[in-house]
């Protein structure tokens, strides 16, 4: 097995994710998905503050 070094690890993995990144932001079904995976378990279902929720609400305005 090779001993790589940390730097090369480290390569590895930024591209890695730089490419699924870029993956999930052209495939839209999957974006989509993952959006509403990330509501269902509660990722934005609180409204702590008005301005939270204007700007949530302006954030989606721009996406859609």
């Amino acid at each position: 097995m090779f001993k790589q070094s940390l730097r090369a690890q480290l390569a590895r993995a930024l591209v890695m994710l730089l490419l699924t990144i870029a993956g999930v932001q052209r495939c839209e079904p999957l974006m989509d998905a993952l959006a509403e995976q990330a509501m269902s378990s509660g990722c934005h279902s609180h409204d702590s503050y008005p301005s939270d929720r204007q700007h949530h609400e302006q954030h989606h305005a721009h996406h859609h």
